[in-house]
């Protein structure tokens, strides 16, 4: 969508594009020009009704003007014209409204004129007249009593440009200019000081008659129309110029150090300590490069810099060779070299003139590569100051380097909110949803200043909120990042980064393609192994020479360790590819994330290559989404990170990785297997989570989609899936079911050699056998699991500690209890080497089963100590509140019963019945069995722990962790966990 531009300027005029559009008959006319005129407030209907009709207005006016309001939204851009508080507001961009626009020049001119600066306010003021078109604002549809007021305020405004423009003019030694200026303006007649710039310029060009006539016809003015004379300030510089007085002689131009900049930008943000490095840079170096991403702010921090400077200063925007020139000429001009030498010239004699001056600054702004642009420079012997932005970093073989880089995102998010205006009613500053929503616009937009300025660009212009746009952005963000130029920019960001991709496509199209793979992977950075894990070409150096290609246009970032590309460059460079293209290059980062993927989730020693390839894949997965694609070993990979996470607690993390996996998989429809296998690896999540329903309806789903096995692989993934459903099913109390399933897999498992999902189901197996009271049998299938990994060595493995402290549980149900107790101190030992000092949910578990069996042994105050560890630990990791600390809660309970605190064990259990209730309501068996706890101990009035289990000397069983409640912890592949009973011994 190309900007919208509004100029009133000498007539109502509207541009698209530079296209001038057809804004209809005078009526439809009036009603724009109403609404400009009271921008930015809102137009009650009935004036905006009589601006239109100031006389007799027609009955239908009500539905004309809504017609012609309709008509101007389709002619404008989306949102032009908004309907609010019971009437219209006009919205625009400021950067599109000439009005604005020259508003805000003079007022920049002005306070340049004031302090001195001149050339910097011919350079502001110059280009600002030049928007008029004419001699009135909005031209005939001024002859209204509305707009009075508004043509009167932009008259006067350009009176105060034409006779500031002339006195920067005169200050730079443009004598013909100041006085051609003064005859363009229709200025007031009675006014003196266009009449002493006018004086002064004539004298100072030779023309002292000129000046001397310039003031007789003032003189004369004056006499005839208010009978009064010229001020005494005026009347002497009459007598000056009539007398020649040597100190009426005007200063040579280099007396005033020439200042040849842009406008200084206002909005400047959260730059200030990069804008201290680079000063004192400066100070130390004569050369220093800005280089960065198109888009970062380079320029914007050269300016800010530049206005710093207290020396002479020129602007050369090196991208135009032309323009360049022109600027050094100018800038020669001002030193005294003279006008209209050829280029060679022009420079020898500049950088002469420069080597005689000291503190200069000379800006190189845009500049290529340095094999293009390097004649900009001055010798390295001159004494001032070079400051240079490019794309290319490899100009700091020139000069010191500063990569310049976005913007922090609490510093993009309050420049969202700032340049959105939200602010309350109560002057409190925006609300708690406004700041969340500037908060992750911010993240969105990766805090590049183009970006976020172009975002704020289109919302003004359109009306939309930052929520709004957000939602918009998540969808359309290649869309909305061609939108929006804001004026002090050349094109929107997205443009410039496809206006670079496409240079770089004809350079490289081995770059083109590596960006393009880039573009599927995480933004963060890919590092270097993972990338070029798949090259294969006979010319070992054509990626880095692809690389290199990237580098030098900033599409990229690269240090030894990884390749970055910005999130926004990734989102345009995957919209101009073809579906075959993104289908193509998903594919490949699937495979290269293959290549480089660990080969167990539950080894510790993998971890590490689990927790960097995890972003990989999460990128890949949103990318995926983007464009539509569904590569073949996607599933494959977010089941290892999901399994992966189970392992180190990030139960509702792998959650949020599947459930869109799933989505794009089921809408894609060519990929059952892959989608069984997601399924598969979110039932097991959901078990882990205490949704049992959902676990088995995934499971289920899992196993219509998987199909008959016909080969090895499948016949394992078959296995895996019985494991799994059986796991389901002993949660559910069908365990004869779970038993017939586990013995199927485990079968297959001996058959194939898959030793961690045999492990993992004789463990599985034992807890099923466990509920069904036959304890010999599962202590059989635990020393068998404990066996096959002594005998592979994997006593580091997380599936050890699992077999030891199951085989302690069914120690203590046979009476074995320090037996049971060195195993699951073993148990949490091994877990210590394996997760270290970090908090994990199988550490929970096992302190809970310990606690267990220390209150059977009669040690309570160990037995509490254990449970409250159990109780920490679940709560560092999942919150209070959560229902995984239930059962431990419930445990510490008794063991308080069994220290006769009874308060503090009513306590417990009123607290882990509340959580139960909010989570799975009154008829769980988990809520039933800590309710009849806690009703027993509201029963009894001083009963000691013995009495309440019914004088058996021991507290009442604690039960073990159990996977149809939100307490459970992940196992490794498909690995079970006992159902808990109400048993009293």
């Amino acid at each position: 969508m190309y900007p919208t531009k509004v100029s009133v300027l000498g007539g109502l005029t509207v541009e698209i594009g530079r296209t001038p559009v057809d804004l209809g008959g005078i009526k439809q006319r009036t009603v724009l020009a109403r609404l400009v005129v009271a921008y930015p407030d809102v137009v009650d209907a009935a004036e905006l009704s009589h601006a239109v009709w100031p006389g007799c207005a027609p009955r239908s006016k009500s539905s004309s003007l809504h017609a012609y309001i309709s008509r101007l939204r389709k002619i404008l851009d989306e949102g032009a014209i908004q309907h609010e508080q019971g009437g219209y507001r006009f919205r625009v961009d400021e950067g599109q409204a000439d009005w604005l626009q020259f508003k805000e020049a003079v007022d920049l001119g002005d306070r340049a004129v004031a302090a001195g600066r001149h050339a910097e306010a011919v350079s502001v003021l110059e280009p600002a007249l030049g928007l008029w078109s004419g001699d009135r604002a909005l031209g005939a549809l001024a002859d209204t009593r509305w707009a009075e007021a508004f043509e009167a305020e932009l008259d006067q405004a350009r009176r105060v440009c034409v006779t500031r423009l002339a006195a920067a003019q005169l200050g730079i030694g443009a004598f013909d200019d100041a006085a051609a200026t003064l005859v363009r303006g229709d200025l007031d007649p009675y006014d003196e000081t266009p009449v002493d710039i006018a004086m002064r310029a004539h004298y100072f060009a030779g023309r002292q008659a000129e000046a001397l006539s310039v003031f007789d016809r003032f003189r004369a003015s004056l006499a005839e129309e208010l009978g009064i004379d010229p001020s005494p300030g005026l009347a002497k510089l009459q007598l000056d110029v009539l007398q020649q007085r040597p100190d009426l002689a005007w200063k040579a131009p280099d007396a005033t150090p020439p200042r040849l900049l842009p406008p200084r930008v206002h909005r400047l943000s959260g730059r200030r300590d990069e804008i201290r490095h680079i000063e004192k840079l400066l100070d130390r170096e004569s050369r220093v490069v800005l280089f960065g991403l198109a888009g970062s702010g380079k320029s914007t921090i050269a300016t800010e810099i530049a206005h710093s400077f207290p020396g002479p200063v020129c602007w050369v925007p090196a991208d135009d060779e032309s323009a360049a020139l022109g600027a050094l000429t100018e800038l020669g001009f001002r030193i005294g070299v003279p006008r209209g030498l050829g280029r060679d010239e022009l420079l020898a004699a500049l950088w002469e003139r420069l080597s005689a001056l000291t503190d200069w600054l000379l800006v190189i702004d845009n500049a290529g590569g340095p094999e293009h642009a390097r004649w900009l420079l001055p010798p390295k012997t001159s004494r001032g100051k070079v400051l240079l932005t490019s794309l290319d970093p490899s100009w700091v073989s020139d000069a010191a380097g500063v990569r310049i880089n976005a913007l922090d995102s609490d510093v993009s998010a309050a420049f969202l909110l700032s340049r959105t205006s939200h602010v309350r009613g109560d002057g409190l500053g925006p609300s708690p949803a406004l700041v969340g929503a500037a908060d992750r616009l911010a993240r969105e937009l990766g805090g590049l200043p183009l970006a976020l300025e172009q975002a704020c660009v289109y919302m003004t212009q359109t009306g939309m909120g930052l929520a709004t746009y957000l939602n918009h952005f998540r969808t359309k963000q290649a869309q909305l990042l061609v939108r929006g130029a804001p004026s002090t920019h050349p094109s929107p960001a997205g443009t410039s980064w496809l206006l670079l991709f496409e240079s770089v496509r004809r350079r490289s199209p081995a770059a083109a393609d590596m960006l393009e793979l880039a573009s599927f992977l995480s933004a963060d950075g890919v590092p270097w192994p993972t990338l070029t894990s798949g090259v294969e070409s006979e010319d070992p150096f054509e990626w880095l020479d692809a690389v290199i290609e990237l580098v030098r246009c900033s599409l990229v970032d690269r240090d030894d360790a990884e390749l970055r590309v910005h999130r926004l460059v990734q989102a345009v460079v995957r919209s101009e590819l073809t579906p075959a293209e993104r289908e193509r290059q998903a594919s490949r980062a699937a495979d290269l994330l293959v290549r480089v993927m660990p080969s167990e989730a539950s080894d510790p020693v993998e971890w590490p290559r689990w927790s960097a390839l995890l972003p990989q894949v999460d990128a890949l997965l949103r990318a995926a989404q983007d464009c539509q694609v569904a590569p073949a070993e996607l599933p494959h990979l977010i089941c290892g990170c999901a399994a992966h996470l189970r392992q180190r607690s990030g139960l509702l993390l792998a959650k949020s990785l599947l459930n869109p996996a799933i989505t794009l998989y089921e809408s894609s429809g060519d990929d059952s297997h892959g989608l069984a296998l997601l399924y598969a690896q979110r039932s097991e999540i959901c078990d882990d989570l205490g949704e049992l329903d959902g676990a088995r309806s995934d499971i289920m789903t899992a196993l219509g989609l998987a199909g008959p096995a016909t080969s090895q692989t499948a016949h394992l993934q078959a296995a895996q899936t019985w494991a799994r459903l059986a796991h389901v099913l002993n949660c559910a109390d069908e365990r004869n079911a779970a038993v017939d399933l586990y013995e199927r897999a485990i079968a297959l498992f001996h058959e194939y050699g898959a030793r961690e999902d045999l492990v993992g189901s004789l463990i599985g197996l034992a807890y099923t056998r466990w509920g069904q009271d036959d304890y010999q049998a599962a202590i059989g299938n635990c020393r068998e699991a404990i066996d096959l990994l002594d005998g592979a060595g994997w006593t580091g493995h997380p599936l050890h500690p699992a077999a030891l402290s199951a085989l302690g549980m069914m120690f203590h149900e046979t009476g074995q209890l320090s037996q049971a107790c060195e195993l699951q101190l073993a148990a949490l030992a091994e877990l210590d080497s394996i997760h270290g000092d970090a908090d994990h949910h199988d550490k929970a578990y096992v302190w809970d089963k310990l606690g267990y069996a220390k209150g059977l042994l009669g040690r309570h105050e160990e037995s509490l100590a254990a449970h409250q560890r159990a109780i920490h630990i679940l709560g560092n990791l999942f919150g209070e509140r959560d229902a995984r600390l239930a059962v431990a809660i419930s445990n510490r309970g008794l063991a308080q019963a069994g220290l006769g605190a009874l308060d503090a064990a009513r306590r417990s259990q009123e607290a882990a019945q509340l959580l139960l209730l909010t989570a799975f309501g009154r008829e769980h068996k988990l809520t039933r069995l800590v309710s009849h706890r806690l009703s027993e101990l509201q029963t009894l009035s001083s009963a000691t722990a013995t009495a309440m289990v019914g004088g058996g000397g021991c507290p009442e069983r604690v039960l073990s962790p159990d996977p149809a409640t939100p307490d459970a912890a992940p196992l490794p592949s498909g690995a079970a966990r006992p159902a808990r009973r109400t048993r009293r011994r």
